[in-house]
């Protein structure tokens, strides 16, 4: 029995040796390719504590409508980097964003909020604009229009209700999309119905008024 053990464990340590050498074979290449097909583990949000640089790149990562290079991708960082910066003091606030923006407002967060500007409106690369529709844009609606938005009952610091500071949570926010208006076309063809029956109606008027 001792012999068997002895054999088998014997056999398994050859078998082992050949994989090594087998494995010494194989191009440094093809295993990392292999490496990147291996799903990826899901990376953890960034904190408030973090560097603006990391904070930075994990946000602009979840921005809606993303195209890499070129004049869009340069006003959201810009934009980004300006909150943040701005959110810096305000620690519970960065974390706020952070949590609603990587986890699509699926947590409840609190108003994250800025300083309002004397026109209401702010200014990032050159660009002005409502700061709560830059942001709805960046990480909700990229298509949005400035009238398109009604807070949320939660949020306290709503753009509309004329704080000192805005909320710019894109969370705390909702799209209301007005009715399309009539075409002009409609319009043309009612107006003309119209003026059809009026003068209809005048020319009987005026014959029975002839023949009286």
């Amino acid at each position: 029995f001792t012999t068997l053990l002895y054999t088998i464990k014997f056999e398994i340590c050859e078998k082992i040796q050949q994989l090594d050498k087998m494995m010494e074979q194989v191009p440094a290449m093809y295993l990392q390719n292999v490496q990147h097909m291996l799903p990826l583990q899901p990376q953890a949000p960034p904190a408030a504590s973090d560097a603006c640089l990391t904070i930075v790149h994990s946000l602009m990562c979840h921005r809606q409508g993303a195209v890499h290079g070129g004049e869009d991708e340069t006003f959201a960082k810009r934009a980004i980097e300006s909150l943040v910066k701005k959110l810096k003091e305000k620690r519970d606030e960065l974390d706020a964003l952070i949590i609603a923006v990587t986890m699509s407002g699926r947590r409840p967060s609190k108003c994250v909020t800025i300083q309002r500007t004397l026109d209401g409106r702010l200014q990032v690369a050159g660009k002005k604009g409502f700061p709560h529709v830059i942001y709805a844009r960046l990480w909700r609606w990229p298509d949005l229009h400035k009238n398109e938005l009604k807070h949320i009952s939660v949020c306290q610091y709503a753009f509309d209700l004329k704080c000192d500071l805005v909320c710019v949570n894109p969370y705390h926010y909702e799209r209301v999309i007005s009715p399309a208006p009539p075409s002009r076309l409609v319009k043309y063809e009612f107006v003309h119905d119209c003026i059809q029956v009026e003068g209809i109606w005048n020319l009987t008027y005026n014959h029975r008024v002839r023949k009286q």
